[in-house]
């Protein structure tokens, strides 16, 4: 019975297979060729083109990836083919540093200081973070330091310095760095206020000298005891501020210095005035009269001779007498200024004039040049006086006719941004 069934399903497969058609294959239909290109537009710069284009080779090209964009710093734009089209892509200049996330994109994935730090494109070399120290062999990277050598590799403040970043022009002495050689960070000498602490601006160093504190920021100079062998130099070993708080901006101030025929030290001291008690320091505001303090000043480490010695601009303040062959010092003086008027004292004379009243040459002499300079090599001068700046030494050798005005003493003023200098008043 089955065997039946089955023989007469294998004739039917035999008929329907003869009754039905062969297939038939025909041509794929090919899509029509677009003849039309892309025009070429011609740039000087990326904003010359459309968007999503950059300018390469003076030409507007379109970018790989729409929108992206590639830091110079880190990569540059080039042309690459993808499947016979010309596009833009961004190729990272150290891959082997900094790579991207994907073909084409921004240079922007540190891969050679992370996770510790970053690579720097300027220094070549990894900013690690504190406790981690760069290395750069094989390649950069951030090593992590031990304990102890982790304490001295942590930052400083902004008003310090690293001990292994300490150089001459800091103005340290050798002994005392080696007996603080396990200290880490060290303020600058002159840079903060001996009683407060706090930062000056433009307190400094000077070689061979010591600190130099501005005085038309409320500066001077102090000496600490004890810290003979802290900066280097026989002058001020430290700086202070007149006032509580230490001035942003330059005030009016004087600097006075008075010579006493160069036989005797010059005495040297700063004037503020109109000054308030409440805004100078205690040991400092007993000492304010009709609101002036004055503030005396070592010489030769005084702050006239560090601006003098920095050739800083100043003007001086110039007498001129006019009379006949007859002199009298009740003719009133002209006053002209003129910009940096400097001699060396021992030149002085060369500005006389042997005819036309050489009398009157000689007396307007001691008032062209309110100070002059000392060679360090001048041994017919005191030693303390030699490689220094004086008065005009001829207001104390030249005889005058009559009685004219006669000082000791120069005046160094800082008012409205600049400096003048002057005769001062004359003392006994």
């Amino acid at each position: 019975m089955y065997w039946i069934l089955l023989l007469l399903y294998s004739l039917l497969l035999l008929l329907y297979a003869w009754q039905y058609p062969s297939p038939t294959l025909s041509k794929w239909p090919l899509l029509t060729a677009d003849d039309s290109t892309t025009p070429i537009v011609r740039c000087q710069d990326t904003h010359d083109c459309d968007a999503h284009h950059i300018c390469l080779n003076q030409t507007c090209l379109p970018q790989l990836l729409r929108g992206e964009e590639c830091d110079p710093l880190t990569g540059d734009w080039t042309l690459v083919s993808i499947q016979g089209k010309s596009l833009v892509a961004c190729i990272c200049k150290y891959p082997d540093f900094i790579h991207q996330k994907h073909y084409g994109g921004n240079c922007d994935v540190d891969v050679t200081c992370q996770p510790y730090g970053h690579y720097n494109v300027h220094t070549k070399q990894c900013d690690c973070l504190e406790g981690f120290v760069p290395l750069n062999q094989p390649k950069p990277k951030c090593q992590k330091l031990p304990v102890v050598e982790r304490m001295m590799y942590r930052s400083c403040d902004s008003d310090e310095v690293h001990f292994s970043d300490i150089q001459p022009s800091d103005g340290f002495t050798a002994g005392y760095l080696r007996r603080h050689q396990n200290k880490k960070c060290f303020k600058r000498p002159c840079t903060f206020d001996a009683f407060t602490s706090q930062p000056l601006k433009k307190a400094r160093y000077e070689k061979g000298i010591g600190c130099v504190c501005d005085p038309a920021l409320g500066q001077f100079g102090v000496r600490i005891e004890g810290l003979s062998d802290y900066v280097r130099g026989p002058g001020y070993n430290a700086c202070a501020s007149v006032f509580q708080t230490p001035l942003e901006k330059p005030i009016p101030v004087q600097v006075v210095t008075y010579f006493y025929l160069m036989q005797q030290p010059a005495v040297s001291f700063l004037q503020y005035d109109n000054i308030q008690a409440s805004q100078v320091i205690a040991p400092l505001s007993s000492f304010i009269q009709g609101g002036t303090l004055q503030v005396g000043q070592e010489f030769p480490y005084d702050y006239m001779q560090a601006f003098f010695r920095q050739r800083h601009p100043f003007t001086a303040q110039v007498r001129q007498f006019n009379f006949n062959e007859t002199f009298y010092a009740k003719y009133p003086p002209t006053f002209t200024r003129k910009p940096n008027q400097m001699e060396w004292c021992r030149f002085m004379s060369r500005h006389l004039k042997d005819n036309f009243l050489p009398s009157e040459w000689a007396f307007n002499l001691l008032y062209t040049f309110p100070a002059c300079y000392i060679g360090k090599k001048d041994q017919d001068a005191p030693e303390p006086f030699r490689g220094r700046y004086v008065s005009n030494p001829l207001h104390f050798t030249y005889g005058a006719y009559g009685e004219h005005p006669r000082y000791n003493g120069l005046r160094l003023k800082h008012e409205r941004g600049d400096w003048t200098l002057d005769f001062a008043p004359s003392t006994t």
